[in-house]
């Protein structure tokens, strides 16, 4: 799943948010509502709504399930871990197992490395790492699921 963050930015947006420990704000179940990107329009963000295909389910145990509303099933498993890495908040993950191919999935987390913001305690945002030498920024945002 917004902008490049600096390590200030990053503290500020987290004090902002209210969101004090990840590991704890991420549990829960998580759609992604929004794609925002500069792709098609260099030098503007612009935000494109998405129609949810799925929801991930973050659990404490370090583990998240993704449901499936087409199939209407979990169809996979993924492990993932935060780290902090040159002051910008990242998550990682592995994929544990699949049913499906998970490709088709347009919010899928990509290149297993991913920048986390969390705008407020309902609302994240996930920037997916680019092509080398790529000037353009896709970040996903994710709206907590009640």
């Amino acid at each position: 799943m917004v902008l490049l963050l600096s390590a200030g930015s990053f503290y500020s947006c987290k004090k902002e948010s209210g969101v004090d420990d990840p590991a704890k704000a991420i549990i829960g179940k998580w759609e992604c509502v929004a794609i925002q990107t500069n792709r098609h329009t260099p030098g503007t963000l612009t935000q494109i709504p998405f129609q949810p295909n799925g929801y991930y389910e973050f659990r404490a145990d370090g583990t998240a399930v993704w449901y499936d509303y087409a199939l209407k099933k979990h169809t996979a498993v993924i492990r993932y871990w935060f780290e902090i890495v040159e002051n910008v908040l990242r998550i990682r993950y592995s994929l544990e197992s699949s049913s499906v191919d998970m490709h088709r999935h347009l919010d899928l987390f990509t290149g297993h490395e991913n920048r986390c913001i969390f705008f407020s305690k309902n609302q994240m945002g996930w920037i997916t790492p680019q092509d080398p030498g790529s000037d353009y920024i896709t970040t996903y945002i994710y709206q907590r699921k009640k």
